[in-house]
């Protein structure tokens, strides 16, 4: 097989055409800059096929004619699908003509029945594409335009791998393989999975057949067990070739109109958030995949959703979380609009799609929901849609009918968000919620538990700060102005709309500091940053305990986004370099596997939760303890057993002995304590902590930090940080080194060790340890 990469010939047609070679793949809005969708681009070489072959071709376009020594072979208005071309040996020219987006979206169309404000034209709902990079508001990055996947010339005798179909499932304890090898000339195909051995069947258009395996070991996320996986391969003619290891699990939705997933008959309560790709980049970067992934793995997510405004992953995302035991809730690219599905050519364009993309997300267990699409009934029904339009054929009679054929033990969902009949769908406490009551709408932390969210498949949307040194990357020696063009232009916002999401940040600020950010900002720019962040993480951690603490019926939450598109304070808990911010440091303890949550109750006092989701019980030590600035108020020790995949809650007061007033609700006089500390240990180890802190402090005092660091190998090193006083949310900063954890609280006399990694090559790791109000402390190796 031959990689189609180098010796392309471009030719710009319009504006003073001119050519030059290119290397595949290519994102045009780099190479035509803002005249990207105007412009008509043609792509030529010439390739000496030896033999009858055939030439694979994926993501090109949107707007596409391919042809073959001058004749057209193939045209395409979907950026999603893929292509197979034979081609006859000899020298053989092959052109692509990337026809202009703009020309085609000026025809005259029918008007959708409704609009859309997530972009300017109306007109893309027929175009198969993505949205993300046209949506003004938050993906300024470019529309995607160009040549996405090297094309791959493969003689027809060679087995093309990405071709194979391949079905996993689980049912009474054993597992089944299915295969589908598309027209090959072989003479025998054996299929080997976890020890059994099945040969293909000969058909008319391949080969297919299954293989049996009894009591495999069971795929799980990563929170919940192993995600087991076995290895499987094709035997060609004698000549084996290595498929991805599969992975058998059984999938299903809870019961009811309170959504929620279970994975092998297990309740799954769902934590992550919203994957984004970088469309800026011409082909997929696996290395900052994989750490990506890992980061998100590491913080205790266990469900990526890749949305309707994105675009589909590539087979080595699913392999990744496949292995990662990472679960994926899936979107089909339908997002905010009126698709016309009764055109016949559009309804068989998106079922070639649907189909195309169902078959390859069959191989994979990380597959726990199949969506509709993005937003289109809440759209339909906010503009005043009646109910027969909020969802229509496509979402209740196509897509559900496709999913049943291909993946029928894989939950399919109308939409994010969706309700059940007679329910608006963007109601929260039924269906599949996009919950933004605390967040967006700036609602209190009282409307979490009021709202009774179902399962948010989006959620919180907040401007999140990202750290010192990315900052410094964005301003260079430019103190950061944080009301600069340059800083806002970082800062996401809705279309329409007065204000921005760090707005939304700032109205959290004032609720959890008493103080006026707008104020602060001014006198106190790093001040103001600082304490930003730790209000993205304290939202996000005091939403999370809410919905996991014992009695929730909340199945899962899903923070938008996961990753920033571009420099500056995005939604994301990734910055654009893929390196965690305070959200996600403060999320690890609240989206651990065994955790522990404080909720406050009012007069009934502060209630303690514990949850366990291992499969195994845990002999565990709780150490509470309340403390003021000057030293420890109360202290107390408790042993337990948690059992398997339980939640248990406990009133603090009567595990601290007596009555303490904890969330101060009584107010028979001032507060007795600032910080209550809690945290879960299996030995020497600890498993996960909490904190309630009734309010935040405006001027803590200094901590007296200490800190030691020690490198182990080139790339890991490990640092003790100590407190001669309360040190609240004290983190580790070393620019070019990731930490295991950061915005902790440190009792006064305690110490803590962070691991630090590289992601590459580093240099000797030099940086200092802050906590709020304290004086920052230098460490070096």
């Amino acid at each position: 097989m031959a990689s189609l990469q180098a010796g392309w010939v471009v030719s710009l047609v319009e504006g003073g055409s001119h050519e030059h070679e290119i290397t595949l793949p290519v994102h045009l809005p780099e190479l035509l800059g803002e005249s990207v969708e105007e412009r008509d681009v043609w792509l030529e070489r010439t390739l000496h096929v030896e033999t009858r072959s055939t030439l694979h071709l994926a993501r090109i376009g949107p707007l596409a004619d391919v042809y073959v020594d001058g004749t057209l072979a193939l045209s395409t208005r979907n950026l999603f699908r893929s292509y197979a071309l034979p081609l006859e040996p000899g020298m053989r020219r092959v052109s692509f003509h990337l026809r202009s987006p703009a020309q085609a979206l000026r025809e005259k169309r029918p008007r959708p029945k409704w609009k859309t404000r997530l972009v300017a034209n109306q007109q893309l709902r027929w175009l198969r594409t993505p949205l993300l990079g046209r949506i003004p508001s938050w993906s300024p990055t470019g529309a995607p335009r160009g040549v996405y996947d090297v094309p791959l010339l493969a003689p027809r005798t060679a087995l093309h791998l990405p071709s194979v179909r391949v079905h996993a499932t689980c049912a009474d304890g054993h597992g089944r393989v299915e295969v589908f090898v598309p027209a090959h000339e072989a003479t025998c195909v054996v299929l080997h999975v976890g020890g059994a051995r099945a040969e293909l069947q000969r058909t008319e258009d391949g080969w297919r057949g299954y293989a049996e395996v009894p009591e495999p070991r069971r795929w799980w996320p990563h929170t919940h067990g192993e995600p087991a996986r076995h290895a499987a391969s094709l035997e060609v003619d004698g000549e084996h070739h290595a498929l991805p290891p599969v992975g058998f699990r059984t999938v299903a939705a809870r019961e009811g109109a309170r959504f929620g997933i279970r994975i092998n008959d297990v309740d799954v309560f769902c934590r992550g958030g919203v994957w984004v790709p970088r469309l800026d980049e011409p082909g997929p970067d696996l290395a900052a995949t994989r750490t990506a992934l890992e980061t998100l793995r590491d913080a205790g997510a266990n469900m990526i959703r890749v949305g309707g405004t994105m675009r589909y992953e590539s087979a080595a995302f699913f392999e990744l979380c496949d292995e990662l035991g990472l679960l994926v809730w899936q979107d089909f690219m339908l997002a905010n609009m009126d698709y016309p599905v009764e055109d016949p050519a559009f309804a068989a364009e998106i079922t070639a799609e649907v189909d195309e993309q169902l078959e390859r997300w069959a191989a994979h267990p990380c597959i726990a929901v199949v969506c509709g699409g993005s937003e289109v009934a809440q759209q339909a029904s906010m503009v005043g849609q009646p109910e027969a339009r909020w969802y229509g054929p496509l979402f209740e009679v196509l897509l559900p009918e496709r999913c049943r054929a291909a993946l029928p033990e894989v939950p399919y969902v109308l939409g994010s968000p969706s309700s059940p009949p007679g329910i608006l769908p963007f109601r929260v406490d039924a269906g599949v919620a996009h919950y933004y009551g605390v967040g967006a709408y700036e609602r209190p932390f009282t409307d979490v538990r009021l709202a009774d969210v179902t399962f948010a498949s989006e959620c919180l949307g907040l401007s999140n700060v990202p750290e010192p040194d990315a900052i410094d990357a964005m301003f260079g020696d430019e103190p950061p102005a944080t009301h600069t063009p340059r800083w806002k232009a970082g800062v996401p916002r809705d279309n329409g709309s007065g204000w921005d999401f760090e707005d939304v940040r700032d109205h959290y600020f004032r609720e959890l500091f008493a103080i006026d950010p707008v104020s602060l900002r001014y006198a106190d720019t790093d001040g103001y940053l600082e304490r930003s962040r730790i209000v993205s993480g304290e939202v996000m951690a005091r939403v999370f305990g809410e919905w996991r603490r014992h009695g929730s019926t909340t199945g899962g939450g899903l923070v938008w986004f996961l990753r920033d598109l571009f420099p500056g304070a995005g939604w994301g808990l990734l910055d654009e370099r893929g390196v965690a911010k305070a959200a996600l440091l403060m999320l690890k303890d609240a989206w651990a596997p065994t955790s522990l949550f404080f909720t406050d109750e009012g007069v009934n006092g502060v209630r303690v939760h514990l949850v366990h989701e291992g499969r195994e019980p845990r002999a565990l030590t709780l150490k509470l303890s309340l403390h003021r600035a000057g030293g420890t108020v109360a202290e107390v020790t408790h042993a337990f057993t948690s059992e398997p995949r339980s939640t248990a809650a406990h009133d603090l007061d009567l595990l601290l002995g007596g009555f303490r007033d904890a969330g101060h609700a009584y107010r028979f006089g001032p507060r007795t304590h600032d910080v209550v500390l809690g945290s879960l240990w299996e030995g020497a180890q600890r498993i996960a902590g909490a904190s309630f802190i009734p309010a935040l402090p405006t001027e803590p005092p200094d901590a007296g930090l200490v800190a030691t660091i020690v490198r182990t190998d080139p790339r890991t090193c490990a640092v003790t940080v100590g407190a001669t006083h309360l040190a609240l949310y004290t983190v580790v900063r070393v620019p070019g080194w990731h930490a295991s954890h950061g915005y902790f609280h440190l009792a006064a006399g305690e110490s803590r060790v962070v691991s630090l990694r590289a992601p590459g090559a580093a240099g000797p790791p030099r940086g200092y340890v802050h906590a709020l109000g304290s004086a920052p402390v230098k460490v070096s190796a």
